[in-house]
């Protein structure tokens, strides 16, 4: 009998453990499955979110700096320009006029250098005055010279930004001048041999279309740069070309730098070295002074590679951790099976000792958690208490009046901030040593804290001053609580060593009012604080911010 019912308390045992063991691995693995399913999906779609931000912050960073670029060379054409003509003023200004009109004979096939020609000193505007009337004597016909004649000397002109001008003999002035288009054509010859030479990550350039028309339409800009098609520079665009799939990208360009002076958007193009067209994701801001639109992009398809190179390796983690999963799960299982064995055929041998075991687990248990209790409270004192006073410290100060603030707005409650503050405190540190005044700050915080009520709560705000929250106080309650602190404060002196020092405070009280908030509270009573000390300190004001605004 004894044997067949060890024999049903067997079986039941083991058709226990392997049922239990089942509905564990069961409540572990569905929801582990279920959660890393949804993961792997949320980090699949943010792959691709982030990849493409982070492409559109890189074209844009690329774009931005192009045009810091250009701009600084635009800036040191003018300023390189600006020395040239300043230097020749100077040497003209040592010649009489004669001299200066053989020395800068006009051209005799024009006006302008031909087309192409590198812009020199010799192409400036010049034209001589007489000083007294500013009448025109001569000019050398170059850079518009009749146009700046009709400028008053002396007055800027932003066609002609570079100008310099010097005193002659027999009452004469020699200005020598350039005008804006002649500097910024430079200017963008500069520009266009430093775009031409720069190039991005993924065979990424950056190209520039220069506007004739903001009104669209054929010949609405020139491709100014190109790498990937240089030989078509120079050639006209038309809003009205599309792509291959039907776009028309450069209206959609146009219309967008039109509105907001920059954009992003996608059509499809050449990639470079290449006579694949694929989509390209672009980005293009105007830079005004040229007309200039300067763009970078990066096509799709790199992106696209880049997302499903990212996708496959969390694809791989993803099943690696599943299938790891897995052979911890079964491993676990074929474990727990032998222990179950083993402990069944222990069973006997292995109660009391359990119990006698259980029993030492408990005690250890209990005295762990007392010492886990004492660190928490320790570390709970170190956080929320200022290690020299034993006060709230300031964090711990706005986190128990933002409470407060709460009940308040909901029950009508009053309650006051009191601002306490140590009367001539640096005198005493810089006349016993900061060591005293560390034990002055102690002893005075301790005097507050045991006259203080149960329910209020004092820290210490910052260097010598007490911020005191007094609950269920209105404005005049808070008035008497502070000049009792103030009394126990100043009342008898406070010993360190052989000295006595007579130590007061100046304390300033605010109400809470609805819809107040605790930065503005905090305002209020500063202001009543620094009335006190205007006062001449030792004293409590709890009337000075009603209405009153610090100054």
């Amino acid at each position: 009998m004894d044997t067949i019912v060890r024999k049903k308390i067997r079986i039941f045992y083991y058709s226990s453990a392997l049922i239990a063991m089942a509905v564990v691995a069961l409540a572990v693995t569905v929801p582990y499955f279920i959660d890393s399913r949804k993961n792997y999906a949320l980090l699949t779609s943010e792959i691709e979110a982030s990849i493409i931000a982070a492409s559109k912050r890189t074209l844009e960073n690329s774009v931005t700096r192009t045009i810091q670029e250009i701009d600084t060379i635009r800036s040191s054409t003018l300023a390189e320009f600006k020395a040239l003509c300043d230097a020749q003023a100077q040497a003209f200004s040592r010649l009489d006029a004669q001299a200066v009109q053989t020395l800068a004979e006009p051209r005799r096939d024009g006006s302008h250098p031909p087309p192409g020609t590198p812009l020199t000193l010799a192409d400036a505007g010049i034209v001589i005055r007489e000083q007294a009337t500013g009448r025109v004597v001569w000019t050398n016909g170059r850079q518009d010279a009749d146009a700046f004649t009709h400028i008053k000397p002396g007055e800027a002109d932003a066609a002609f930004p570079v100008t310099a001008t010097a005193s002659m003999s027999q009452g004469m002035t020699v200005t020598l001048f350039f005008r804006s288009a002649s500097l910024d054509a430079v200017a963008k010859e500069r520009a266009k041999a430093l775009i031409r030479a720069v190039r991005l990550d993924n065979d990424s350039y950056i190209w520039v279309n220069e506007i004739r028309n903001y009104a669209g339409g054929d010949g609405y800009a020139i491709r100014a740069v190109n790498p990937n098609l240089p030989e078509t520079e120079g050639n006209p665009l038309s809003t009205n070309t599309p792509d291959i799939h039907g776009n028309l990208p450069y209206k959609e360009e146009l219309d967008g730098i039109n509105r907001d002076g920059e954009l992003y958007f996608k059509y499809y193009f050449k990639k470079v070295n290449s006579m694949k067209i694929t989509q390209k994701l672009s980005y293009a801001k105007l830079y005004k002074p040229f007309d200039w639109i300067v763009a970078t992009g990066v096509y799709t398809d790199d992106i696209d590679a880049l997302i499903q190179k990212r996708k496959k390796a969390l694809t791989d983690a993803y099943k690696a951790q599943i299938h790891s999963f897995g052979i911890l799960i079964s491993v676990v299982f074929a474990v727990c099976a032998v222990l179950f064995f083993v402990f069944e055929r222990r069973i006997n041998a292995m109660v009391s000792s359990f119990i006698s075991r259980l029993q030492e687990d408990d005690h250890e248990l209990r005295d762990k958690n007392d010492r886990l209790a004492a660190a928490y409270a320790q570390l709970e004192q170190v956080a929320y208490h200022d290690f020299l006073t034993g006060l709230l410290n300031r964090y711990a100060m706005s986190d128990r009046a933002g409470e407060e603030f709460s009940r308040s707005a909901r029950s009508g409650a009053p309650f006051c901030l009191i601002l306490a503050d140590i009367d001539n405190f640096k005198r005493i540190n810089d006349t016993h040593g900061h060591d005293v005044g560390d034990v002055v700050l102690a002893k005075i915080a301790r005097r507050l804290r045991t006259s203080l009520r149960q329910e209020d709560v004092a820290a210490r705000w910052g260097g010598e001053e007490f911020l005191i929250l007094a609950i269920d106080c209105d404005q005049d309650t808070g008035g008497i609580l502070a000049e009792k602190l103030r009394s126990v404060v100043g009342g008898k002196p406070i010993r360190v060593g052989e000295d006595e020092l007579h130590v007061t405070m100046t304390f300033g009280v605010a109400a809470y009012t609805p819809g107040k908030t605790f930065d503005e509270m905090l305002k209020d009573v500063d202001v009543c604080l620094y009335a006190g000390k205007q006062r001449g300190r030792n004293c409590v004001v709890a009337d000075a911010c009603r209405g009153a605004k610090a100054t």
